[in-house]
């Protein structure tokens, strides 16, 4: 058994959800950002250099939110993109989407619909 925040848990690390995390930071461009990947596997470090992943940048306008950097997919290279869309409603939408051709085409891998408290 490995501790975990305090707890113990009969399973390895490897067999229990994983946690994950985005910081953003302010990336010193008007209106742009950097969004940090970080999880619990690699807590965000390129395992092979130490240092911390690249982030997706980007920012928002008419409401659309997009961030684009690169990243690594089963030891491919592949763009990675975040949108945020339908901002000013109740049901906020975000996707994530990876392209292996450089941004002509993308497939998306996961979509989270928000809803906000009445």
């Amino acid at each position: 058994m490995q501790p975990v925040q305090g707890r113990r848990s009969p399973q390895p690390l490897r067999q229990r959800a994983a946690q994950r995390c985005g910081p953003r930071s302010p990336s010193g461009v008007a209106s742009s950002w950097s969004i940090y990947w970080l999880d619990n596997a690699t807590g965000g470090l390129n395992p092979a250099t130490g240092l911390l992943r690249p982030p997706v940048v980007g920012g928002f306008r008419n409401g659309v939110g997009v961030f684009e950097g690169d990243d690594t997919c089963d030891g491919r290279p592949v763009r990675v993109r975040f949108e945020w869309s339908q901002t000013h409603t109740g049901a906020p939408r975000w996707q994530q989407a990876f392209s292996a051709d450089h941004g002509a085409t993308w497939e998306v891998n996961w979509v989270m619909q928000f809803t906000r408290p009445a």
